[in-house]
């Protein structure tokens, strides 16, 4: 399979996710905490949530804006315990024939620099600091992942009825990555 083909199907699959109904899906679920604090929070974090900001902090306080200035995104944690996660940059260049099967060895490395998406199931933690727990199914970062069910930590910094900030510690690179979603209404 080439390169542009397993990028079409990374995209179509998550995309084909987040437009199933959590009934489609597997209703399997962990519960990491039953404790009634948990479930408020899970309360809290199901809707859909759109990207404000997505930037790196590093030790010495630089920041690294990962998808540019102005990122796009969606979020949406659904009460079943799924969710999907699409981050991308504003600026992805089109594809010049129009059709992302052809797409030129360029701009294919431009999408996927470009683009971040994940699917699996999640999880929510009160205990010892607010965190979801996020069990990836599959990541376009790493389609290594797929199927390894990875368990990605996100600490939740503050969370409102509007406004969700998150900090993800990074195990494989220096800093953090902090993001900033306001909900979908």
């Amino acid at each position: 399979m080439n390169r542009r083909s397993v990028i079409s199907l990374s995209t179509m699959t998550v995309l084909g996710f987040a437009l199933l109904s959590g009934s489609a899906v597997s209703q399997q679920q962990s519960h990491a905490c039953l404790l009634p604090a948990c479930e408020s929070l899970k309360q809290q974090l199901v809707g859909t949530w759109t990207l404000v900001s997505y930037e790196r902090v590093f030790p010495d306080g630089r920041k690294l804006h990962l998808m540019g200035a102005n990122p796009k995104g969606i979020n949406i944690f659904e009460p079943n315990g799924h969710y999907v996660r699409i981050l991308a940059r504003s600026d992805l260049p089109r594809f010049a024939s129009g059709d992302h099967m052809k797409a030129t060895p360029e701009e294919a490395k431009a999408m996927v620099e470009g683009m971040v998406a994940s699917y699996g199931t999640y999880t929510v933690d009160a205990r010892g600091g607010k965190r979801a727990n996020l069990r990836i199914d599959f990541s376009s970062a790493n389609p290594g992942l797929v199927g390894a069910s990875v368990e990605r930590v996100i600490g939740i910094r503050s969370l409102t009825a509007d406004e969700l900030k998150e900090a993800v510690p990074g195990p494989v690179y220096e800093g953090e990555i902090n993001l900033v979603w306001k909900r979908t209404k």
